[in-house]
């Protein structure tokens, strides 16, 4: 049979081709030279990351990206897009107030799951769950830069699939372009968690 490909789909994935690539969600820093230059960096409002950066997951409806910007929630909502699953946390979140009423705004349900890399397990990965299973259509997942939704969708693709924690690990490699050790460490204790149940 001849694979078909919906239209949200073909869109993303010719856009993935200009991609600039999904590095992490580690939190920029200002130098430590100090300064006017240092003082402007840390100033400056965290970044947003447009359409062309985001990562179709291996499921066709489900984005992996970053913290999205104004024109990719437009872009996103306009071809289909349902829901949007943040896994920032409350912290990372207060750069970004009326987040939630821009998504919802736009015709979009919101789901908000704050997970940092070292709150990431069991836990979190429930509700992210809970969510994707709710979905009527395709969903963004995203956190800042796209690093902590990679790893959310392998305990995913973990728990759906039957991916081992290796080769999730691999998979999140792979779509990050950089390994992230903690990372396939809760990969391994969520494999292992769920081989337990």
């Amino acid at each position: 049979m001849k694979p078909t490909f919906s239209p949200f789909t073909l869109a993303l994935l010719a856009l993935s081709a200009a991609s600039l690539g999904l590095t992490g969600c580690a939190t920029q820093q200002a130098g430590s030279s100090g300064g006017a230059s240092s003082q402007a960096a840390a100033n400056e409002p965290p970044p947003r990351y447009g359409w062309e950066t985001f990562r179709q997951s291996n499921n066709p409806d489900v984005i992996l990206a970053g913290m999205p910007s104004d024109e990719a929630l437009d872009i996103f909502a306009a071809r289909g897009g349902t829901t949007v699953i943040n896994l920032r946390t409350d912290s990372e979140m207060a750069a970004f107030p009326g987040y939630q009423q821009s998504i919802e705004a736009r015709g979009l349900k919101y789901v908000h799951v704050p997970t940092s890399g070292s709150t990431m397990g069991e836990a979190t990965y429930d509700p992210m769950a809970a969510a994707l299973d709710e979905a009527t259509g395709p969903v963004l997942l995203h956190c800042a830069s796209g690093g902590r939704a990679t790893y959310a969708w392998a305990m995913r693709r973990i728990d759906h699939e039957g991916l081992s924690a290796q080769d999730a690990s691999v998979y999140c490699t792979e779509t990050r372009g950089k390994p992230w050790e903690k990372g396939n460490e809760i990969l391994a204790a969520f494999a292992e968690s769920r081989a337990t149940q």
